[in-house]
């Protein structure tokens, strides 16, 4: 510890899904009304950094690369719950351009996942202030597709 400094301190929250599904559709016709099930699983994390003078930030597209002698960052937190759910939809169009309109419902396990706030120092001692909550995760999705 180096007495009366000022560091900017960073703190990155993830959180990302890896999720396999089954789709029950009508093949033929401009409308095509769609039924799915989906699993998975959902990983959360917390990743802090000290941003030191001179050292640059990582580009978005490339997060798994640290510039040289600039490693300051620590994963405080990472966990992950099991998610599953259904949802159902339409689509609506002709073969090369379709419109899709579907929600999708997933109940997902408990993981654990720091808050803003969550991490704090006692006398040079971290403290992380975690939070367990279910990974239930409710969407609504509109989108164009086009095909050959």
């Amino acid at each position: 510890e180096v007495p009366k400094t000022s560091l900017k301190v960073s703190t990155r929250h993830e959180a990302g899904q890896f999720l396999g599904r089954f789709r029950a559709q009508k093949r033929q016709g401009r409308l095509r009304p769609f039924a799915e099930v989906v699993g998975g699983f959902t990983m959360l994390g917390t990743n802090t950094s000290i941003n030191l003078p001179g050292c640059h930030a990582r580009p978005i597209w490339d997060l798994f690369v640290t510039p040289v002698n600039c490693d300051t960052s620590e994963s405080n937190l990472a966990d992950v719950a099991s998610s599953w759910g259904g949802g159902a939809g339409i689509w609506y169009g002709k073969p090369g351009a379709w419109l899709e309109v579907s929600v999708r419902g997933l109940k997902g396990g408990r993981a654990d996942y720091l808050a803003k706030g969550g991490l704090r120092s006692d006398g040079g001692t971290l403290i992380k202030d975690t939070i367990r909550s279910r990974t239930d995760l409710s969407t609504l999705y509109i989108g164009i597709a086009f095909s050959r």
